[in-house]
């Protein structure tokens, strides 16, 4: 996805859809996630998006966590793998 592409997908998800995520944003611990990614992406990021692209206006954003990169094989454990944040966002999302 490039960024006007993003907005463009974006755009399609209707509010109340919106409304029914709930999500955080992730990044590494101070030694970047993928070193070839770091050369284009701004920090904060987890080695695939930045964290200001990772917004969904409209959703819950339940905030920003460190020491955790997108997927395995990167220099933090992978964002799915953190156990409590999965039950945290579980327990929000059967509201």
């Amino acid at each position: 996805m490039t960024p006007g592409g993003s907005a463009t997908w974006l755009a399609g998800i209707p509010s109340a859809q919106r409304a029914e995520v709930w999500y955080w944003t992730t990044s590494n611990s101070g030694s970047v996630c993928n070193f070839l990614a770091s050369l284009f992406l701004s920090a904060p990021e987890d080695g695939v998006v930045e964290q200001f692209r990772g917004q969904l206006p409209g959703a819950n954003n339940m905030g920003h966590t460190l020491g955790w990169c997108h997927t395995t094989g990167m220099s933090n454990p992978a964002g799915y793998t953190d156990h409590a944040r999965n039950q945290g966002m579980d327990s929000a999302a059967a509201r």
